[in-house]
């Protein structure tokens, strides 16, 4: 609960401060900050899958899905645009 709670208020800072329009142009803190909440809550949702006896419960646990959909939105965010970016030598996304 603790990181969830830094993650909201890293957000409300980051929205203030940071003018990039893309991680490739934010300044290093932000990026490491960044990565850093991408990767700890896709670690802890992998943690959290392999914990169901039957991976195919995941569908129906709800908070799961929800925690899912999140994920794969900050991955997106994170990861996704920047290599798609990268890939189409665009970093003005």
């Amino acid at each position: 609960l603790g990181v969830i709670v830094v993650n909201a208020v890293w957000i409300g800072y980051d929205t203030e401060t940071n003018r990039a329009p893309t991680i490739a142009q934010a300044a290093p803190h932000v990026v490491v900050v960044e990565n850093f909440f991408c990767v700890y809550f896709t670690s802890e949702l992998l943690i959290r899958f392999l914990a169901f006896d039957n991976p195919s419960q995941c569908l129906s646990d709800n908070w799961f899905r929800f925690d899912a959909f999140l994920v794969v939105l900050m991955v997106t965010e994170t990861w996704v645009v920047l290599a798609v970016a990268s890939s189409t030598n665009n970093l003005d996304v």
